[in-house]
């Protein structure tokens, strides 16, 4: 089994109340989806 394809996926949200610490505010929430493809046809 090899790998054929990598796809990369920048998943974004705005929460619903900021809130920070001492170096920023948070207004957003993120998260990264990485979608793998094999020759198997396993994803």
């Amino acid at each position: 089994m090899k790998i054929t394809d990598v796809k990369y996926h920048h998943l974004r949200y705005p929460v619903t109340e900021k809130f920070g610490n001492s170096f920023t505010w948070i207004t957003e929430r993120s998260s990264i989806l990485l979608e793998i493809s094999t020759d198997a046809g396993i994803t």
